[in-house]
């Protein structure tokens, strides 16, 4: 499958989003989405990998928009998670890791921060992104400051 399709991310609303792709070869592909409105151009082999995720809207170059009909492919919704992998809630986290997760979503916190400020910041910041409270976090790692007086 050769071309282009336009695709809209919906719940790109409060900042551009980028997300990740593998082509066919494997090799990862980045594609971002300035806002809700705006569609950006997408390889046809990942646009069609789109096509029927709710919050996704694919288009041919004309705004003819390509859909597909519902198929039950058994999936019961479990998720799998890797052996170093778990599923916490916030309080559960350490300060630093929360820390870390605030600055990486543009946050302006000091190593003094307590938690409790901290997971505020990360649940508003949630309530802000996607439906259902996901927040989908950069792929660059954020750099931690070893002085307290110092904001990041």
């Amino acid at each position: 499958m050769t071309g282009f399709y336009l695709v809209r991310d919906l719940n790109a609303t409060v900042r551009p989003r980028t997300h990740e792709f593998l082509n066919s070869e494997g090799h990862p592909v980045p594609v971002t989405f300035s806002n809700a409105y705006t569609p950006a151009r997408v390889e046809a082999e990942i646009a069609m990998t789109l096509v029927g995720i709710p919050g996704f809207v694919v288009t041919d170059e004309h705004g003819s928009a390509i859909t597909s009909h519902a198929v039950d492919d058994g999936n019961d919704g479990t998720v799998i998670l890797a052996a170093n992998q778990t599923i916490a809630t916030y309080d559960e986290l350490s300060r630093d890791a929360l820390l870390t997760r605030a600055l990486t979503l543009g946050g302006k916190f000091t190593r003094t921060a307590n938690k409790e400020e901290l997971v505020a910041f990360l649940v508003a910041e949630a309530s802000l992104g996607e439906p259902g409270g996901s927040t989908v976090l950069p792929d660059e790692e954020v750099e931690l400051d070893e002085s307290e007086e110092t904001v990041i």
